[in-house]
Order: structure tokens, then C-alpha cells, then sequence
């Protein structure tokens, strides 16, 4: 599952992947925190139900893909034809369904979309360095 929400800004957006535990959650952290440079944050849910002493072993379990097409915010399309690029990315072979002159608009569009390449490994990774210099686990 992929989706996303937005208050209308080009530059605000939010996009979820999946639901409950291993849900990611990716979100312009610059417009958030107010600050001057770009900063994209990504956020991903997990269940402990073991103690935190175990915490280094934890194995994430989000959806992922091999690489994620992110429609690039920054053009500031509407709702209708965001939805109709998403679907043109999980489903590329409809874009044969569509007039020349919107194939190239589509096209043009899809490649400027950003990859977004969600790996367990490196999550797992961040995560056990970030215990490691943050939380006190004796």
C-alpha cells in the first residue's frame, strides 16, 4: 500500500507505505522544522514486544519495494493527476491507452519522479547505531 497526503503546498507532503507495525511514514522534515535547507525524513513503525535489552536484534518488517517512484513534489500537481501518475507507475503499460500528447506529458512526469530506495538492512542498521549512542541499556 502506498499513499499520500498533502495540505496543498508543493512542498508539503507526507506518503505512507503499509499499515500498523512496519508502516513508513516519508515527510518533508525541512518544512516542519522550519528550516533553510531541504531535509526529507523517513519514519518507520515497529512493534517491540521483546525487552529493550534485545533491541539489537530486532528485524524490521516493512513493505518494501526495490525502489519506490516518488512523484517529485516540487512541480505542485493536483490530487487527480498525481493519482493518475501513481497509477501509471504500478501499472506502466496503460500509458499505450493514452493520446500521444499525454503519453509525453506522462512520460515526462514519470521520469522526473525521485527513487526511493527503502533497504531493512540499513533501517536496522540506523537503528542499532542509534541505541547504541542514545540509550542507556544496562
Amino acid at each position: 500500500m502506498f499513499y499520500s497526503g498533502s495540505t496543498g503546498r508543493s512542498d508539503d507532503f507526507t506518503i505512507y507505505i503499509g499499515k500498523g507495525p512496519g508502516r513508513v511514514k516519508i515527510y518533508n522534515k525541512a518544512l516542519e522544522s522550519g528550516l533553510n535547507y531541504d531535509l526529507t525524513r523517513y519514519e518507520v513503525s515497529l512493534k517491540l514486544d521483546k525487552p529493550l535489552q534485545n533491541i539489537r536484534n530486532v528485524k524490521v518488517d516493512v513493505e518494501t519495494k526495490p525502489i519506490l517512484k516518488i512523484i517529485d513534489m516540487q512541480i505542485g500537481i493536483d490530487p487527480e493527476l498525481r493519482a493518475t501518475i501513481n497509477g501509471l507507475l504500478q501499472e506502466p503499460y496503460l500509458i499505450n491507452q493514452l493520446s500521444q500528447y499525454k503519453r509525453k506529458k506522462y512520460r515526462e512526469m514519470i521520469e522526473n519522479c525521485i527513487d526511493f530506495k527503502l533497504d531493512r538492512r540499513e533501517i536496522e542498521r540506523i537503528i542499532i547505531e542509534y541505541i547504541d549512542n542514545n540509550i542507556d541499556l544496562s
